[in-house]
C-alpha cells in the first residue's frame, strides 16, 4: 500500500497542478518504495505466515512492527506430508517450497514438467494432498500430520530420486514464555530462541492500519521532489523492492537523504 494517495498530493498548494494523474501516481509509488528501501520495512498492515531466522538471543524481532495481532509462534516442527513420485521413466523429482507456492518438478519422461499450486488455496492437508494426485503427474502423497498448508515449511532444494520419498514439514507447537514489545515487533524470551535459518514460525498481522501523518508528510514531500527533479534530469537508474522495480533520475536517488532526520523513528535498527 502506498504511504499517501493521489487525492493528498494533489491538495497540496500549488505544488504539482501541472502534472497529469498517472505522473503522480507513478511518484507516489517510487516515494514509497524509497522510504520502505531506506527504513528497511513495509509499513501498511499486514497479515503474515512466515518463518524467520532465529537469532540466537533473548530477543527477536519481526519483519513488520508495530505488532497488531499475534496468533501463533512455533519453534518445533513435524512431518505435515510424505511425498513419492512414482513415474517409471524419471529421472528425478523435485518438490519446493517457495513464497507460499508448492512446486513439484519431474525430470524426464511423460510426466515431465513442473506444476505449481498455491498453498493458502488449501485449508487442510488433505485438500491439498487431493490436489498434488489430482495432477496425475505420478505424485503420491501421505498426510503424517494435518494443519494449515500455509505454514509449510520453506524448501529450496528438494531433489531426490525416485526411488525416495521427500518430507514436508509444518509447525508442531505453540511457544509459549516470551513476552512481546508490540510497539517494535519484538517478542523477548528469557530461555533465548534458537538460531538458524528459518528456525521461527510466526502466524501475525503488524504494520500501520492508518499511516502516521509524519510519515504521509515525507511521502507527499518526497513525491513532490521527485516530479520536480524527474522533469529535469533525464538520466535514469533503478530500484527494485521485492518484485517491483521503480525507476527515476539519478539526482532522484539522493532525495531521500534530505529525509533522513524524519525518517529515523522509522527506521529498522539492527539488535
Amino acid at each position: 500500500m502506498a504511504l499517501t494517495t493521489l487525492a493528498k498530493v494533489q491538495a497540496i498548494p500549488g505544488a504539482v497542478s501541472t502534472w497529469e494523474a498517472a505522473d503522480i501516481t507513478v511518484a507516489i509509488n517510487a516515494a514509497t518504495a524509497m522510504i520502505e528501501h531506506y527504513c528497511d520495512r513495509v509499513f501498511d498492515s499486514t497479515a503474515r505466515k512466515t518463518w524467520l531466522d532465529g537469532p540466537g538471543s533473548k530477543y527477536f524481532r519481526l519483519l513488520e512492527y508495530p505488532l497488531i495481532t499475534l496468533r501463533r509462534v512455533a519453534i518445533d516442527t513435524e512431518w505435515a506430508l510424505k511425498i513419492n513420485n512414482t513415474s517409471a521413466d524419471a529421472v528425478f523429482f523435485e518438490i519446493t517450497v517457495a513464497e507460499g507456492s508448492l512446486n513439484l518438478t519431474v525430470t524426464n519422461g511423460a510426466n515431465a514438467g513442473t506444476s505449481i499450486l498455491t498453498l493458502s488455496s488449501y485449508s487442510t492437508m488433505a485438500l491439498l494432498e487431493t490436489a498434488i494426485e489430482a495432477l496425475n503427474k505420478g505424485w503420491s502423497v501421505t498426510v503424517e500430520s494435518e494443519g494449515d498448508p500455509a505454514s509449510i515449511r520453506p524448501v529450496y532444494d528438494g531433489t531426490d530420486s525416485t526411488s525416495g520419498y521427500l518430507y514436508l514439514s509444518h509447525p508442531y507447537d505453540y511457544c509459549t514464555g516470551y513476552i512481546p514489545d508490540a510497539r517494535q515487533g519484538l517478542l523477548y524470551r528469557p530461555a533465548g530462541w534458537p538460531s538458524g535459518a528459518g528456525r521461527i514460525y510466526v502466524d501475525y498481522t503488524a504494520g500501520y492500519a492508518t499511516i502516521p501523518a509524519d510519515l504521509e508528510m515525507v511521502a507527499n514531500q518526497l513525491t513532490c521532489d521527485l516530479l520536480r527533479v524527474g522533469a529535469a534530469d533525464t538520466r535514469l537508474t533503478a530500484l527494485r523492492v521485492g518484485n517491483v522495480a521503480y525507476t527515476y533520475s539519478q539526482s532522484a536517488a539522493s532525495l531521500i537523504e534530505n529525509y533522513k532526520v524524519a525518517l529515523m523513528p522509522y527506521k529498522r535498527v539492527a539488535l
